[in-house]
């Protein structure tokens, strides 16, 4: 049986080939890359900054919130 996991030692890259990824913290989980990054708090907040954002979808793009502001 094959590992659902490859890490490939020359590019340091881990490839996971799974049906479901749960990821759980008890108080954050931040992902990184370059100057991106994205984090989550046990406080239900959720923080998305970088150079540039893109948003698309297909059918409807809903955006709901207390408040929303552009700009």
């Amino acid at each position: 049986m094959t590992p659902p996991w490859h890490f490939d030692r020359s590019t340091g890259t881990l490839a996971l080939a799974v049906n479901n990824l749960e990821l759980g913290a008890v108080n954050s989980v931040l992902l990184n890359c370059g100057d991106a990054r994205m984090q989550f708090t046990s406080d239900g907040a959720v923080e998305t900054r970088g150079q540039t954002i893109t948003a698309a979808a297909i059918e409807t793009h809903r955006i709901e919130g207390g408040s929303i502001e552009l700009n």
